[in-house]
């Protein structure tokens, strides 16, 4: 995963910065890929104004010419927390119990 720094303009960082828009629309010179940390900095007339918003890349489109994106494009979809992690049969025990158990399939048992 990667960590991107973007310009942003005023009137898309706010509503990025209100949970309003949920995506972004780019050209795909960076590889993008889920899981990928975005910091969004507010640009305006050729400066940074000091306000940024960090958000995670849950899904992507890639254009390839139909539904109007052309190729070399993308449409990622943004959250503000990080994407979930996959554990492979994870036990954590505290106080001599077994409190949690994750497993690939995403379930959590407590085991109290």
């Amino acid at each position: 995963m990667k960590t991107h720094e973007l310009k942003i303009l005023p009137e898309y960082y706010e509503e990025v910065a209100l949970y309003r828009k949920t995506f972004e629309i780019r050209r795909n010179d960076r590889d993008y890929q889920v899981g990928d940390k975005l910091i969004l900095k507010e640009y305006y007339k050729g400066k940074y104004t000091g306000r940024e918003v960090t958000r995670y890349v849950s899904y992507i489109y890639h254009g390839d010419g139909t539904y109007g994106l052309p190729e070399g494009f993308c449409v990622m979809s943004i959250k503000s927390s990080q994407p979930n992690v996959v554990l492979d049969n994870v036990t954590v025990n505290q106080y001599g119990k077994n409190c949690t158990s994750i497993t690939n399939a995403g379930t959590l048992n407590l085991n109290l």
